[in-house]
C-alpha cells in the first residue's frame, strides 16, 4: 500500500504541472496585451514576463498553497452517524 501513496502523490504533481502550463496560456495572453495599458508604470521586467515564468509562478503558489493547507488546523470537523 505505501507504493500507492507515492503513485497517487506523484499523479498528484503531475496534474499540477498539467493545470499550471494551461492555466498560465489565458494568464498570459492577458497581461501580454493589458499590461502595458494599464500598468505602464511597472518595470520592464515585470511588463514583458514570459510564459514560462509565469507558468512557474503559478505552479510554485500551487505548491505553496498545499503547503499551507496542510500545515493549518481543521476548524470544522463533521461526523455522522446512522443508527437504527
Amino acid at each position: 500500500m505505501l507504493g500507492l501513496e507515492y503513485l497517487l502523490a506523484f499523479v498528484k504533481v503531475l496534474f499540477n504541472i498539467a493545470f499550471a502550463i494551461v492555466t498560465a496560456v489565458p494568464f498570459h495572453f492577458v497581461w501580454v496585451r493589458l499590461a502595458p495599458k494599464f500598468f505602464g508604470f511597472l518595470p520592464k521586467i515585470w511588463i514583458n514576463i514570459s510564459y514560462w515564468e509565469l507558468a512557474g509562478v503559478l505552479l510554485l503558489s500551487m505548491f505553496i498553497g498545499e503547503i499551507i493547507q496542510r500545515l493549518t488546523p481543521k476548524f470544522v470537523n463533521v461526523s455522522q452517524v446512522n443508527s437504527k
